[in-house]
């Protein structure tokens, strides 16, 4: 019922929180990836980047993409459901600041 609901709208949020991190990191990732191969030899990240992106588009700083959009998202929805989740289970007062060490201990629990 509504502890499901729940839960899938807290992976819902956390996997388009994660798809989000990856869709705006990925160029800088793009970029780190190239300067290190060293296959061509740039004067720093933005020479990188305005090679690439004028040579291949501004699609190319999204080449290969979706293996860590899956992966990241994934693993967001699990962290956050599971963070929430332990919050519940660990500090039972509805609405009420959870105490600091409560908040640690949930994030160490979906850390795990």
């Amino acid at each position: 019922g509504e502890s499901l609901k729940r839960y899938a709208v807290e992976n819902i949020g956390g996997f388009l929180s994660g798809s989000v991190s990856v869709v705006l990191g990925h160029p800088f990732d793009t970029v780190k990836v190239r300067l290190q191969a060293g296959r061509t030899t740039y004067e720093g990240a933005a020479d990188c980047l305005r090679r690439t992106v004028r040579s291949e588009g501004l699609p190319a700083l999204w080449k290969g993409i979706l293996p860590p959009l899956l992966t990241s998202s994934a693993m967001n929805a699990i962290t956050f459901s599971t963070w929430q989740e332990a919050q519940r289970l660990l500090h039972f007062e509805e609405g009420a600041h959870a105490p600091l060490g409560k908040v640690f201990l949930a994030g160490a629990i979906a850390g795990v």
